[in-house]
């Protein structure tokens, strides 16, 4: 776990989720400011859904590297070696960043207005 959150790898991919997240629910939100006919869009309910669909990501993809490999080596109830526990929280120590920015980036927008 240390090195996945060491490494400048996972926070780059990290920030390109929150970007992603924070296109999908600002954008739509400053059109809304100027277009009349659209429906009340809130971005702080946005970030935080996108926030949690990021947490899952993350929790289901490790698991299937763990599961993956315990079927392979028939290890059902053994403890996994350490490159694989490394390779699990690699995959998803960004989408793990990137939902910790998103729902702080929810409850900030829930404060302010845009």
């Amino acid at each position: 776990m240390k090195k996945a959150f060491q490494s400048w790898l996972t926070y780059v991919i990290g920030g390109a989720l929150f970007l992603v997240a924070a296109g999908i629910a600002i954008i739509p939100d400053i059109v809304d400011n100027y277009v009349a006919s659209m429906d009340e869009w809130t971005s702080q309910y946005i970030f935080l859904f996108i926030g949690i669909v990021y947490i899952f990501v993350g929790f289901v993809w490790q698991d299937l590297i763990k599961a993956l490999n315990r079927r392979k080596n028939k290890n059902w109830d053994g403890p996994l070696p350490e490159e694989v526990a490394n390779t699990a929280w690699a995959r998803c120590a960004p989408f793990y960043f990137a939902a910790i920015l998103s729902i702080i980036g929810g409850i900030i927008f829930t404060f302010v207005v845009i």
